[in-house]
């Protein structure tokens, strides 16, 4: 006890001087209640002032992750050929039905009239090699230009829309079941592939819209030309470069569009959806699909050329029915090229 009350008084003393010497009160301890109130404040934290909505999105241009090449177009051609081949017996069943469907709905059993009349003047008025020449071509482009056709059924447009939308869908189905390696067959192309009509002919009706830009600009270029308003050399070159721009524009959309028919036909595919896949698909590559897509008709109009020339020479009255005939096979290899390039831009995305 003595001891206790001598270290008392010592601190009791000590405090004291300390006092004294600076004036001061001794800094207390820390106690557990300030301890917690110095742990859970939190700092304040400094908010930026958020930017304006502006009525308008800037623009920025879209990196594309590098793509393979696509194959070059006598690949594609070839790849095509062999497509058709693979499934020959359906392919030509329905492209017997489309030949059928076009004679007795659209054109009819008898020749063109305007052919034969066309032909009977050229080798009156052109004589000789040269002469024989020009005939041939004139002929040949008046063919290609669709006067080989008579149209001479009431709603002949009608028809050859419907057959030409049937055959397509029966076409797709075909190629793309062999392309799962599943069996397939006229009958069935017909039978099963016709489902996805509707969503077919709604992306039919975007590609109508997307050439109202070309329609619209060639209807302004022949007043322009033709009515005699556009005189001067740079109003004939501004009236050109107008058409030229609304046409590339249409192109652009089509672009994109043809693969969409194509997409829509997959299983539970939306239009919408098949067409914005369509234009991912597409997207940066357009220019490379345009150059692939210049050797078909190339190729077309010279193996048609080649096949009928021999006919135009020695065996006139038939010109019309062979031309027809090979008019017919166009579809199917039309559909299988565009395929084949359509699987190649899935394989190299």
């Amino acid at each position: 006890m003595a001891q206790r009350s001598k270290t008392t008084a010592h601190t009791a003393k000590s405090r004291q001087a300390a006092k004294r010497a600076g004036g001061e009160k001794p800094a207390k301890a820390p106690t557990a209640k300030t301890r917690q109130k110095r742990t859970t404040t939190t700092p304040r934290v400094r908010t930026l002032a958020q930017p304006k909505r502006v009525w308008y999105k800037p623009f920025k241009r879209r990196k594309l992750p590098p793509r393979k090449p696509l194959p070059k177009a006598r690949h594609l051609f070839v790849a095509a050929i062999k497509r058709l081949e693979k499934s020959k017996r359906a392919v030509a069943g329905v492209t017997a039905v489309y030949g059928l469907g076009v004679v007795l709905l659209v054109r009819g059993f008898s020749a063109s009239q305007d052919f034969e009349t066309l032909r009977i003047l050229l080798d009156s008025l052109l004589t000789g090699a040269t002469g024989k020449l020009q005939s041939i071509a004139l002929q040949l482009t008046f063919l290609f230009g669709g006067g080989g056709n008579d149209n001479s059924l009431p709603n002949a447009s009608l028809y050859q829309t419907i057959l030409l939308v049937v055959c397509s869908l029966a076409f797709i189905w075909i190629f793309r079941q062999k392309q799962a390696k599943a069996e397939v067959s006229t009958k069935a192309a017909f039978y099963k592939g016709m489902y996805p009509l509707i969503p077919f002919l709604l992306v039919l009706l975007v590609i109508g819209l997307q050439l109202l830009p070309l329609v619209i600009g060639s209807f302004i270029y022949n007043i322009l030309i033709n009515g005699g308003i556009a005189v001067h050399t740079w109003e004939r070159l501004l009236a050109l470069a107008l058409f030229l721009l609304a046409a590339f524009w249409s192109l652009r959309m089509l672009t994109a569009s043809m693969f969409a028919l194509y997409i829509v036909t997959l299983p539970d595919m939306l239009p919408l959806q098949a067409l914005r896949s369509a234009k991912e698909l597409v997207r940066g590559r357009r220019l490379m699909i345009w150059r692939k897509f210049l050797l078909l008709p190339v190729v077309l109009f010279l193996g048609t050329t080649i096949v009928i020339l021999p006919f135009l020479l020695f065996l006139t009255p038939f010109v019309v029915w062979v031309f027809f005939l090979l008019s017919t096979v166009w579809s199917a290899i039309i559909h299988s090229y565009l395929y084949t390039l359509y699987r190649e831009l899935i394989e190299h995305d």
